[in-house]
Order: C-alpha cells, then sequence, then structure tokens
C-alpha cells in the first residue's frame, strides 16, 4: 500500500517569488498581478501534477519572531513590502481559500519552523513528505522520507543530491550557514568564511561545536584566528539558523487535505484579476446545450439552407487544418443563426461538398445577411477557393476586441468569449478526453466544438458592435480594419514567389556559423512553399501588435534580412513571375515626419518642407557645427538621437547606443529639446494625457492602454512612459501604411493596372506588376502613397523595382 504523503508548501516565500520573477503583469486597468498571477500558476501545477490528499501552506507571522528577540538586527536590512506586492496580498488570501488548501501560521515562528515541525510529526506518523520550495534554508530538513521539489524550476532534492552537490548530509548544511551567514537574513557567521570553506570545514568536522573544539586542528592559521575570534558569534548563528520543530501547532495531520474548490468565489476574482488562463483551466461555466444539428443528408441541408435564408445575421466557423486558408484542408462549416442554434456540415462527409456548397452559396452571396466570425480574413479566403463570393462580411471579433484594448489578452476566441460571455469553451483535447487536433474530432464532437463556437461568435459580436460605438472607434473599425481584412486576404491569396534553386542552402551548409539562418529561413521557407503555386503564403495578422501594426506569421516575411551578403541573397530568392517585375514603395522617415506634424516644431516642420537632411541638420545642432562639416559618423549619431527622441529613450539608453558617457548623452539631449522647444512640449503633453486618461490615440483615433503609467515599480512605469510616447507617431504611421494599402489596391484596380500588392513591411509596400506597367503603377502609386492623408509636411516615398527582393534599384 503506498504511504500517506504530505505536501508543505513555503508559501511566503513563494508569494516573494512570483513577484520578483515575472515582471509588469497588470490587469487593464493597471492593478499589479504578477504574485497573483505566479502563485495561482504554482498552486495549479502542484494541485495539477501530484494531486496531493494531504497538503498545507505555511506562512511567516507579522509579529517578531524568538530569533529577533535573540538578535535584534536578525533581517534587518529586509526592504519593505512593495506597494504593488502589499495591494495583491489580499487577492492571494481569497485565491488560497477558493481553492480550500489548508493554511498555517503561528505569530512568533516563521514558515520555515512549521514546515519544519510538521516534518517531525508527519514522519512520526508514518507520513512520507515533499516539501515545495526553492529556498535552501529548508534543505537541511530533507531525509529518507523527505524530499525537497521546486515547482517553478522544476528541481528536486534528496539526500543523495543534496550530498553530492554540496558534499554534506542535509542536516549539516545548518552548519555550514552558520560559520557562512546569511546576508539576506543578516546573519552574522565568522567574517572572512565564505560558504566554500564553511563546507570543506564542517565535511571535515561536521558541526560548528566539534569544529570550535577542535580548533588546533586547523592548519591554515588566518581560518583558525578567525574562527577563535568569532567563535560566539558562530554559536549564536547557529542559534538564529536551526529551524524550530517544536513549534506548539493544534493540528491534525488529517486535517491537511485540500478541499473542494469552490468555484463560485474563484469565478469573479479570475475575471476581476483577467486571469483567463486560469479560468479556462480550470473549466468554469461552459457554455449551455445549444440546438445543433449535425447535416448529413440532403433534407437537413436544405433545412438549414432555408432557415439562414431568413437570419439577419449568420456567424461561420470553418474548422481548418494547420496550413494557411489557402491551402488548409476544410473538415467542415459551423453555422449559427439564432441564439443557442446551429448547425455542422461536415465538408469530408456523406454529402458530396459541392452539394454544401451550392446550398449555401445564396445565403453567403446574399450582402444582406451579415456574417460575422472570429477569422473573417479565412473565410473569405476559404469561400474564394470553392469559388463562393462571401459578401455582408461585417463582423470580425478579434478585430473589434482587439480595437478595443489591445493588451486585454490574447486575442482569441476562447478569450474573448470568456470576458465578454463568462462562458469557457471547450478545447478539442476536452472534448476528446486526449490530445486531438479540432479537424480530427470525430463528427459527434465537432458538432459540438465548432457550433458552440459559432453560437459565441453570434453572441458576442453585437456586444462588441456597442463597445466600438461608446468608445468612439467604429471609424476606425469600419473604414480602415474591416475593408483592410479584405485587402489582406488578397494579399495572402497572391503569396510570393520562391526559387528554390536559389536559398543558397550549399553556401549555407558551408559555414556552421550560418546554421541559424538556414535553420530559421531557408529551411522554413521551403517547408512552406504551396506546391501546387510555388510560392509562399504568409498570415498577416491585425490583431497583435498594440501599436496598430500589422505582423505577419507562417513565415514572418517581415523580419527576412535586410543586411549582408547573405540577407540579399536571401531576399533574391523571392522572385517576380515571367514578364514580371516587383516594385517596393517605402515611405521615407515616416514617424519622424509625424512628429514634425504633432508638435508642430519650427525647425522641423521646415526642414521637411524644404526637403533638407534631417539627420545632417540635427547633427549640426547637437555638434554645434555648420551642416556643410558634418561628417558621416556624426550623421550617424544624429540619427541615432533622432529615433532615441521617438523612442523615449533615457540619457542611459542612449549614451549606450552611441557608445559616449552619460553626461555628453544627457548634454546630446538637451541640445536637441533646446533647438526643437516644440517637440519637448508635445512629448511631455503626450506623457501627461496618458497619465491621466490611462491611453494614447494616433491619428486615426486608435486607442493603446497603459495600465502600468502610474507604477510605483520605476522599471515598469519608465517602460510603459516609452511605450505611451512613442505610440501615437509608430500607431499613426500603422493608420498610414493601411490607409495606403486600402487606396493603392482601389486605384490600381480603377486604372486598369494589373499591379497587386503582396507584403507589406512596416513602411513600405511590395507590389508584383507587369514589367511594361512600371512607369504607370509607379505614378499611381506615388500620388496615392503621398497623398494618403494631410499633413503639416509632405510625405514622400522611396521607389525601387527589380526582378527580385534582393535587387531593387531607383
Amino acid at each position: 500500500m503506498p504511504s500517506r504523503v504530505l505536501y508543505l508548501l513555503d508559501f511566503s516565500s513563494y508569494i516573494y517569488r512570483a513577484f520578483h520573477a515575472i515582471r509588469g503583469l497588470a490587469t487593464s486597468q493597471g492593478f499589479p498581478t504578477n504574485a497573483a498571477f505566479g502563485v495561482t500558476n504554482m498552486l495549479l501545477k502542484v494541485l495539477r501534477e501530484r494531486q496531493p490528499q494531504y497538503l498545507a501552506l505555511a506562512f511567516d507571522s507579522k509579529a517578531p519572531t524568538f530569533r529577533h528577540r535573540e538578535y535584534p538586527e536578525y533581517k534587518v536590512h529586509r526592504p519593505p513590502m512593495p506597494e504593488e506586492l502589499g495591494l495583491q496580498l489580499p487577492y492571494i488570501q481569497k485565491i488560497t481559500q477558493g481553492l480550500n488548501l489548508p493554511q498555517l501560521a503561528m505569530e512568533g515562528f516563521e514558515a520555515d519552523d512549521l514546515i519544519a515541525t510538521l516534518v517531525r510529526q508527519a514522519r512520526a506518523q508514518g507520513f512520507e513528505v515533499v516539501i515545495l520550495s526553492g529556498d535552501k534554508d529548508l534543505l537541511p530538513l530533507v531525509q529518507e522520507g523527505v524530499a525537497m521539489w521546486d515547482p517553478m524550476k522544476d528541481v528536486r532534492f534528496d539526500p543523495a543530491t543534496i550530498r553530492e552537490k554540496y558534499g554534506v548530509s542535509p542536516e549539516e548544511l545548518v552548519e555550514v550557514k552558520a560559520l557562512a551567514g546569511d546576508a539576506s537574513d543578516n546573519i552574522p557567521g565568522v567574517p572572512g568564511i565564505g560558504e566554500k570553506t564553511a563546507l570543506k570545514l564542517i565535511a571535515r568536522f561536521h558541526s560548528v561545536d566539534n569544529l570550535l573544539s577542535h580548533l588546533e586542528d586547523i592548519k591554515e592559521k588566518g581560518v583558525r584566528s578567525k574562527l577563535a575570534e568569532h567563535a560566539e558569534q558562530a554559536r549564536l548563528s547557529h542559534r538564529l539558523v536551526l529551524l524550530e520543530d517544536e513549534v506548539p501547532l493544534q493540528v491534525d495531520l488529517e486535517d491537511l487535505r485540500p478541499g473542494p474548490w469552490d468555484r463560485e468565489a474563484l469565478r469573479p476574482l479570475f475575471q476581476e484579476l483577467e486571469f483567463t488562463k486560469f479560468t479556462q483551466e480550470l473549466g468554469f461555466d461552459a457554455p449551455p446545450p445549444g440546438d445543433f444539428q449535425l447535416v448529413q443528408d440532403q433534407t437537413a441541408l436544405e433545412q438549414v439552407a432555408a432557415a439562414v435564408q431568413d437570419a439577419e445575421a449568420v456567424s461561420l466557423f470553418f474548422l481548418l487544418g494547420e496550413q494557411h486558408p489557402v491551402m488548409a484542408p476544410v473538415a467542415g462549416l459551423a453555422l449559427a443563426w439564432a441564439p443557442g442554434v446551429g448547425a455542422y456540415l461536415p465538408i469530408d462527409g456523406e454529402l458530396k461538398p459541392d452539394l454544401i456548397w451550392q446550398a449555401q452559396a445564396p445565403m453567403l452571396q446574399n450582402p444582406d445577411i451579415m456574417k460575422v466570425g472570429s477569422d473573417l480574413k479565412a473565410a473569405l479566403q476559404v469561400c474564394s477557393r470553392f469559388g463562393q463570393k462571401l459578401a455582408g462580411a461585417r463582423g470580425d471579433i478579434l478585430l473589434a476586441s482587439y480595437l478595443l484594448n489591445p493588451a486585454r489578452y490574447d486575442q482569441t476566441l476562447e478569450n474573448v468569449a470568456l470576458h465578454y460571455l463568462e462562458v469557457n469553451l471547450p478545447g478539442s483535447r476536452e472534448l476528446a478526453g486526449r490530445p486531438t487536433a479540432p479537424p480530427a474530432l470525430p463528427q459527434d464532437l465537432a458538432v459540438q466544438y465548432a457550433c458552440q463556437r459559432a453560437a459565441a461568435i453570434l453572441e458576442v459580436w453585437p456586444r462588441l458592435e456597442e463597445e466600438l460605438v461608446q468608445e468612439g472607434l467604429s471609424p476606425l473599425y469600419e473604414d480602415l480594419e474591416l475593408p483592410l481584412l479584405a485587402v489582406l486576404a488578397h494579399m495572402e491569396a497572391r503569396g510570393i514567389g520562391v526559387d528554390r534553386e536559389a536559398p543558397i542552402a550549399a553556401k549555407v551548409i558551408s559555414y556552421r556559423s550560418l546554421g541559424k539562418l538556414k535553420a530559421t529561413y531557408v529551411d522554413a521557407l521551403l517547408k512552406l512553399i504551396n506546391p501546387a503555386t510555388r510560392r509562399v503564403h504568409t498570415t498577416f495578422v491585425q490583431s497583435a501588435a498594440a501599436t496598430g501594426r500589422l505582423s505577419s506569421r507562417d513565415p514572418n516575411l517581415q523580419n527576412i534580412p535586410i543586411r549582408g551578403e547573405m540577407g540579399a541573397q536571401l531576399r533574391q530568392a523571392f522572385v517576380a513571375d515571367p514578364g514580371h517585375i516587383f516594385l517596393s514603395a517605402d515611405y521615407s522617415q515616416m514617424e519622424l515626419r509625424l512628429l514634425a506634424h504633432f508638435s508642430k516644431d519650427a525647425v522641423l516642420l521646415q526642414a521637411f518642407q524644404e526637403g533638407m537632411d534631417i539627420h545632417r541638420q540635427t547633427a549640426a545642432a547637437v555638434f554645434n557645427i555648420h551642416p556643410e562639416l558634418v561628417s558621416p559618423d556624426m550623421r550617424r549619431q544624429a540619427k541615432v538621437i533622432n529615433f532615441g527622441i521617438i523612442y523615449g529613450m533615457s540619457a542611459f539608453g542612449l549614451a549606450k547606443q552611441l557608445g559616449v558617457g552619460n553626461r555628453l548623452s544627457q548634454e546630446f539631449i538637451q541640445r536637441y529639446f533646446a533647438r526643437h522647444p516644440q517637440v519637448k512640449a508635445y512629448l511631455d503633453n503626450t506623457l501627461e494625457e496618458a497619465r491621466q486618461r490611462g491611453w494614447v490615440t494616433t491619428l486615426l483615433g486608435r486607442r493603446r492602454h497603459f495600465p502600468q503609467i502610474n507604477s510605483s515599480n520605476r522599471l515598469v512605469r519608465q517602460e510603459a512612459e516609452r511605450s505611451a510616447v512613442n505610440t501615437p507617431l509608430q500607431g499613426s504611421a500603422a493608420d498610414i501604411i493601411k490607409k495606403a494599402m486600402l487606396e493603392v489596391e482601389e486605384a490600381l484596380s480603377q486604372a486598369g493596372l494589373s499591379a497587386r500588392m503582396l507584403l507589406q513591411i512596416h513602411d513600405e509596400l511590395l507590389l508584383e506588376l507587369p514589367q511594361k506597367e512600371l512607369d504607370a503603377t509607379t505614378k499611381v502609386v506615388r500620388q496615392v502613397m503621398e497623398g494618403v492623408v494631410s499633413l503639416k509636411i509632405p510625405l514622400v516615398i522611396d521607389l525601387s523595382a527589380g526582378p527580385n527582393w534582393g535587387d531593387l534599384s531607383p
């Protein structure tokens, strides 16, 4: 019969460890949650992996202990509890209560003493013990039947591992600490004797008392004299570090059993703290059973087709394979058209796919029936693959949720449903009882998985739509992000041509130092080439970057190296079709121009209006010389300063970038602001608005929230301040390039030109076009991109063309 096992958590220590290990985590309202998140994560890990029958959380007491009475300087150097941690303690207490975990504390004793006492009692009653801690102070308790496990680092100690690591037995570590002392607890030890020397001494003499009784056996004169001089201090230190295992705890070990979770208490706690990860893990609030139909015959197919034709709105959820939507296998389509009412149409089931698409075509192509989804871009692409035009696609819940607060959580359907509907959508693993990819679910489970998601989409969209109106974000959604979604779908479907024979594999292999380049780019790209088109199809994500920038994944074509010979060769592998050419249109110094526009700084405005070299002008100001005397290196440093100002860089950060001293970098910043006082005023005003409102806006009204802008943690606060200063510039640049994409696509179509956009890389668009249309396309692109918004200074684009991405020239 297996032995009973008691798990003892050094909980006070874990709270501090979690607070320092996880930095900057806070709710969307700015309330710190890093410690609460860390300890909750640790507790759930223990409960999930060990399923303990006996467990207790040991806390330090607030009152002074017997060690303080004997040595008033004990732990005197410990700093006071950080304010951000103190705010979280009531929540941590409520979480442990909600998880129904036994808790122990006693005035005058530390958590370590409680654990030592429980270890003694448990062993006497035949229990095995696992101490959960990362604190070396508890290692002396390890013995036969007692192990120590640190779940945060997943490290385990038993007597053998301790002896192997330290060369002494676990109980002898007390003696080592008594000699070496402990600065964190202000235990003096013996001055001049560190842990290495202490380990050698105790390995030989085994205890402080025995060591002090045999000083004549120590050959090292310096060590012997230190021990003789500080013998009483060593004995005092020994008393301080020795764990008390006779704490008068009035507890029966049988009472130390975790109870059932109080889900009604935990759910609002986790929602308030925005712990969507834990809410999902604990399986709160599964969606109510719906009226979901599995369509397997012609009659049912016709009934569903008739029902959706009368709906005002229909949600779509495609069950896709892992590949890009332009080539991923389609397992099925879930539709929902009324609360809790929906149907699942297996594309690979009894009915032929053509019949399914034919039956749904009237609904899909009817613009008066609003279509909503969690990824309308993918829905557009899948419908296009099967010859269907998806009209009336107006509600993308992830895009809307992202605009409302991009930093609130990862933009997933599960998180949005949890936040707005307070339901936990079961995953494929929960439904199947084992790890299973959603498209591989049996049809009876697929109908639940897909239809519950379709129903959640339909229910959550009106709430998101209403919130967009309330927050004044509807124009940004309807006029920019939603129409851009269709443009991105076309760009992804077009892909970009790749010459397999050109990814330079032979050269890369010959240089071991370039192995990362090969693995990261060459090998990955080769695997992602669509065999039917010999093109690569990236996925553009609108709901990831907090600044509003598009991101690219699978593969990330925004991150292809641009510098160096190998980067150039890698880009040369991206080729235009025969008879075609690439055209790059790149906004020049976009963020600096936006700084001039927002700040209305007279010097900046004049420089851009007259086409001056802005970096040369800055160099002349900070180095106090005539512009014509500026060297290339001075211009390079001025460029760093210009962009450092945009990104809110400190004097220390700037000094590091420039390779100069802090005093000189501070002088550079002062000279810059002396020349551009309106820039300084603009940056200060932006920061003050962010502190007051908690968010900043971009040119087109995009918001980014900064919950940590008033944090008491200096590093966290400064990072939020830097981002708050930069976001109106970087976010407005994102607005402009997105608006340019919409207008370029429309202008090319109206002009009857064949050019089409393939990629967006930050401030650059890459197009593919027939070579004979280069002049006409260049004219249209320049006119549209430079006139897309009206600023106080002109927008300028740099144009270059070539047969591949690596060989573009003006």
